[in-house]
């Protein structure tokens, strides 16, 4: 005859093996943790000023629209990033997700990004603070298992130098 405990146990796993059916993950769930990774990752590369691995998690036909409608592409970008990154002297990024919706192999993830930079101003040789704080709305596509940034709309933008609004 088997011991409470050892009834006990048998119940329990018995009661574990029926329930693994049920514990299905949330493929919603689980694209928003993914995305939400992919962005903390650009934000310590930015941070670390490392251009290499700020944009992995981007499609290669990557395209960014600001709010005033211009139009860039992940190369012009690439060829950008860096100019800004030698002259700052201290970086730091942040992005949160705010809205997150996905449909099959595409997912839309509206995001805020605040970003501070210390920059050496090459006229004046005097270090500037420039505050940028940016609300889009970002296009992923997932490719076999790795979702890729697409598009990138702008929304709103505001900027300020040493606290003073820019634009």
């Amino acid at each position: 005859m088997l011991s409470y405990r050892s009834r006990l146990s048998a119940m329990l796993i018995g009661m574990l093996v029926l329930a693994m059916p049920l514990a299905k993950s949330d493929p919603s769930a689980d694209a928003r943790k993914t995305i939400q990774a992919a962005y903390a990752a650009e934000n310590k590369a930015v941070e670390n000023k490392d251009v290499k691995t700020m944009f992995v998690s981007y499609a290669s036909d990557f395209t960014q629209t600001t709010k005033r409608g211009e139009r860039l592409n992940l190369a012009g970008i690439k060829e950008a990033v860096p100019k800004v990154l030698v002259a700052a002297q201290k970086i730091t990024d942040k992005t949160v997700l705010q809205k997150f919706s996905m449909k099959g192999s595409k997912a839309s993830a509206t995001v805020s990004r605040h970003t501070d930079l210390v920059i050496l101003n090459p006229k004046t040789q005097k270090t500037m603070k420039i505050v940028v704080d940016a609300v889009s709305i970002d296009t992923w596509v997932k490719s076999g298992k790795t979702w890729k940034l697409k598009l990138s709309q702008g929304q709103s933008e505001q900027q300020s130098v040493d606290g003073k609004p820019v634009g």
